[in-house]
């Protein structure tokens, strides 16, 4: 009964969000989530079991490692001289994860994951990344904890090239399982890897296309007042890729190109603002990604055995001009690391606020 109170308060939440003031700048949209707290609840039908349950989630996911991720979440500010995000994708650098009613022993899961790259002397070009995970259950069973090393994200370029965010890593870790309520404490070493794959789709507008034509304006003119001023961002603008470059870095280049002077800069700028703007307000309406997650043991209980935990998801933004309240379907199999004895085999229908 609880559970449900919780998913009922989750659906309130999103949403009383419509009355929020709408972000008018948004960037490159992409399925992975990055620099967000999300709140999920809803219920989760398990296959072959027949003891469906209600449960709920809070996800963190920090900034991404790379700086060629693709973030879901909107732009507070438009930094017109900063590369634009590319359909490759990283893994966060810190992800936080309580999970309540899906585990087969029941309580609360948590998991903390998080990576930095590292600069390691000899092997530089390498850019290796220390990684460290700990994660268990809050009442009882096992803790653990692990660190390691794993590689920079590899990526199918023809999977970017068609906007598919999509990234591999591979690691090694050392574990150590504190239990609880025995002595029985166990160390293990384990050969890791992380991947995933998604794009969204249903470009519809996600803001008032006039508003964000004035908020660019305003952009455009505070970092380029003057047409003098305009040439060193175009400068700077140039020397991203053409094919790297933002509608609205290229809306700015073409802009300067057909003005001549102060005042038919200003001019020029407000005229292109609507267009530019039309560009950038495109907002995905459904969106499908899979990741996959595993680990293979070396020492221990787990030894000589691969176990992984396979993940597809589709979400639906329902509401216009809203990035933040999310339907969604999501379908997993396999083991997570805070419980590697019990097998996930279930389908989940529910309500997200991301934040």
């Amino acid at each position: 009964m609880r559970n449900r109170a919780l998913i009922g308060l989750a659906i309130a939440l999103s949403f009383s969000l419509i009355i929020h003031a709408e972000d008018l700048t948004a960037p490159a949209q992409s399925p992975a989530p990055v620099n967000s707290l999300e709140v999920d609840g809803g219920y989760a039908f398990e296959l072959g079991k027949g003891s469906d349950t209600s449960y709920y989630q809070v996800v963190y996911n920090g900034n991404s490692l790379a700086t060629s991720g693709t973030p879901i979440k909107f732009a507070s500010s438009l930094d017109l001289a900063a590369p634009a995000m590319t359909a490759t994708g990283d893994r966060p650098e810190l992800a936080v994860k309580l999970e309540h009613g899906l585990a087969t022993l029941g309580g609360t899961l948590f998991e903390a994951n998080g990576a930095r790259p590292l600069q390691l002397n000899g092997i530089e070009k390498l850019n290796l990344r220390g990684t460290a995970l700990i994660t268990g259950k809050l009442s009882g069973g096992p803790i653990s904890f692990a660190g390691g090393l794993e590689t920079p994200p590899f990526h199918i370029p023809q999977l970017g090239a068609m906007q598919y965010s999509n990234w591999l890593v591979f690691g090694v870790n050392a574990e150590h399982q504190e239990q609880t309520d025995t002595n029985a404490d166990k160390n293990f070493g384990l050969a890791t890897y992380r991947a995933f794959v998604g794009k969204a789709f249903g470009w519809h507008k996600s803001a008032d296309v006039g508003k964000t034509a004035k908020a660019l304006e305003k952009v455009y003119l505070d970092q380029a007042p003057t047409f003098a001023e305009a040439k060193a961002v175009v400068d700077k603008i140039m020397a991203i890729p053409a094919n790297k470059r933002s509608a609205a870095q290229q809306g700015f280049v073409d802009t300067f190109h057909e003005a001549s002077s102060d005042a038919d800069w200003k001019q020029k700028v407000h005229d292109a603002a609507a267009g530019i703007a039309d560009a950038v307000t495109d907002q995905q309406t459904f969106s499908f990604y899979a990741e996959s997650s595993g680990w293979y043991g070396f020492k221990g209980a787990d030894r000589n055995k691969l176990k992984n935990l396979f993940t597809a998801t589709f979400d639906y933004w329902p509401l216009k001009g809203r990035d933040d309240t999310i339907f969604r379907v999501r379908y997993e199999n396999g083991f997570e690391r805070a419980t590697p004895n019990e097998r996930k085999n279930h389908i989940l229908a529910s309500a997200a606020i991301r934040f």
